[in-house]
């Protein structure tokens, strides 16, 4: 019987303890040697230890701002502020020295690991999530970039973590439906209902902080938002539970309105429903936070990096363009075959399948040596049979997860079904 109970509880608490391991397997490959290797600090990671030690001491930075918002000024660039601050507690307690500026990243590298375990084991099952979670612990970029103090890990464990606690909170809310089907604001604010605000808070932070962490973070905040939000809301559902908000006028006043009259009500119906109040609430939270971000997006210190990474503020595809068109006459056939929005097309496609080449991925990886250890691409050699597998098969997941308990009545119920997920690398960028 002690067995059997054991056994029990072994069941329940095992993704834990896996998640645990995971975690603990990745932070150990990661802290391991890491001030040898890499063998020394680069020049960014000079920049955030020096910043990130006059926080400490002064509250400004090397430049003599105070407790900059919205970037720190840089060799040359502007950095996301979040890391600084993040790292000047380690290097305020272990000294200004390169194991304190790497120890954040390592962090956020690791808790990356257990990240992708949980929302894999969300969307897919758990021989998914295990396996997710193992070979990010020990894939060759993600080690290589995990040990050294770039800003990615942490705006990768950000952006995890907001979809993770998004798709939590878009199931509590659709599950709770039922709740928002008065004008009472008590019950609209009940206990049971907070819980709701506060994760969908929660995940507005989360995503807010990622856009104050890493560069990309910035278009890839909003992008994951929208995409997790489409994926995830059941539409029938959703309309169902607004035409129960307020009875269904009268057969005798509903043949007197016009088609037009009808629209207008159902439009008033479903902008004044009570159940938009998480998402509002939601979304001025995200608005404050990014609020600076906003207000300063046509400074250097926003649009710099745009300004020098970008395909579209190159000048040869313009220069391509016009040889072309001037070569063929100028004429209107010439304008739109030589178009400079196909030739930009066609250097985003190019960057984007470079991503899957066989010399990325297997052979020598990022030409950058700082991002890889070019004796390995993004994965292990062996992983091409994974990776062939895995497109044989479909790309199939598994098992769908169960569906999950609802307190809506009777004719309000929830589709439960497996919600389409992807794993992404996002490549460090220095």
């Amino acid at each position: 019987m002690k067995w059997n109970n054991l056994l029990v509880v072994f069941k329940k608490t095992s993704p834990v303890l896996i998640s645990i391991f995971l975690f603990l397997l990745a932070f150990g490959l990661r802290i391991w040697q890491n001030t040898s290797t890499p063998p020394s600090p680069y020049w960014e990671e000079v920049a955030i230890g020096y910043d990130a030690y006059s926080i400490w001491e002064t509250g400004r930075d090397h430049h003599g701002n105070f407790l900059p918002l919205v970037a720190f000024p840089s060799f040359g660039d502007f950095k996301p502020p979040l890391y600084f601050y993040l790292t000047a507690p380690s290097v305020g307690i272990f000294g200004l020295n390169t194991w304190a500026v790497r120890l954040p990243a390592v962090i956020f590298s690791s808790l990356n690991v257990w990240l992708i375990y949980w929302l894999a084991r969300r969307w897919f099952n758990h021989d998914v999530a295990w396996w997710s979670g193992l070979l990010l612990a020990v894939q060759p970029w993600s080690w290589q970039v995990g040990r050294v103090g770039f800003e990615v890990n942490l705006g990768t464990s950000l952006l995890l973590a907001g979809v993770l606690v998004l798709v939590k909170s878009m199931e509590m809310w659709q599950q709770h439906l039922a709740h928002f089907h008065t004008k009472n604001l008590r019950q609209i604010f009940s206990q049971q209902n907070i819980s709701i605000f506060a994760w969908l808070g929660l995940a507005a932070v989360l995503m807010g902080l990622s856009m104050y962490s890493y560069h990309a973070c910035r278009l890839l905040a909003p992008l994951f938002t929208l995409a997790v939000i489409i994926s995830q809301l059941n539409f029938r559902l959703i309309d169902r539970s607004i035409s129960r908000f307020r009875p269904a006028t009268n057969q005798t006043k509903q043949s007197k309105i016009t088609d037009w009259q009808k629209w207008i009500v159902s439009l008033k119906q479903r902008l004044i429903w009570p159940g938009w109040l998480p998402w509002l609430v939601a979304g001025l939270i995200g608005l404050v936070i990014v609020w600076p971000l906003l207000i300063s997006f046509a400074k250097p210190e926003i649009n710099q990096r745009w300004q020098e990474t970008s395909i579209f503020v190159k000048s040869e595809p313009v220069l391509e363009s016009n040889k072309l068109r001037e070569l063929s006459g100028n004429t209107l056939l010439s304008r739109v075959i030589f178009h400079r929005y196909l030739f930009w097309g066609k250097e985003v496609a190019a960057s984007y399948l470079s991503h899957f080449s066989p010399q990325f991925l297997f052979g020598r990886g990022d030409a950058n040596p700082r991002h890889t250890s070019q004796y390995f691409g993004a994965l292990y050699p062996f992983e091409i049979i994974l990776l062939i597998a895995g497109v044989a098969g479909g790309g199939g997941g598994g098992a769908p997860p169960p569906p999950p308990p609802t307190t809506a009545p009777a004719p309000i119920t929830t589709e439960a079904g497996r919600q389409p997920g992807r794993e992404s690398a996002f490549a460090s960028y220095g």
